[in-house]
């Protein structure tokens, strides 16, 4: 907004709707649909990689840990059942992404926790998150594939009217 010359004032008596999913499975749904449209602002303002006040770098760095997780559990598993073949390094690597992920999501818990005081947030809120970083990133690796497909389409429609 900035940007494009616009100034952001404070206002305090602004009204702001505010609208929580009653369910985890809308709350998914709500997270899947960011991942999806992050993928678009991150190529269109990298800025944002840098994390604000809404969504630290913590918060960004969570999906990458998740798909290092998933792809490094993959590859043990194919390098293992598979080619028989094993090194203590590629089982490593996905319990450290995994421990990190927890060690996040812990802490954003405790801070949530110290605020409200509310015992119900130590259950909860790990549940609720765990559901935002998985359905973040599910949706991202959707937003980039469809990216990319669009783009490979746009190149065949191209080459097809230039023919």
């Amino acid at each position: 907004i900035r940007k494009r010359g616009y100034k952001i004032v404070y206002e305090p008596e602004a009204v702001v709707y505010h609208f929580h999913r009653p369910t985890l499975r809308s709350y998914f749904k709500q997270q899947f649909s960011y991942g999806k449209n992050t993928v678009h602002l991150i190529l269109e303002w990298l800025d944002i990689v840098k994390g604000d006040t809404l969504n630290p770098k913590s918060m960004i760095l969570q999906p990458v840990l998740f798909y290092l997780m998933v792809f490094t559990v993959l590859l043990s598993f194919f390098l293992y059942f598979i080619l028989g073949f094993a090194t203590l390094t590629v089982f490593i690597v996905p319990v450290v992404c995994g421990l990190i992920l927890l060690l996040l999501n812990l802490y954003l818990t405790l801070r949530v926790f110290f605020v409200f005081r509310d015992p119900v947030i130590l259950i909860i809120l790990p549940l609720v998150l765990l559901t935002r970083v998985v359905a973040w990133s599910l949706g991202g690796l959707a937003g980039l594939i469809n990216l990319i497909t669009s783009k490979i389409l746009l190149k065949i429609r191209s080459w097809r009217y230039q023919s």
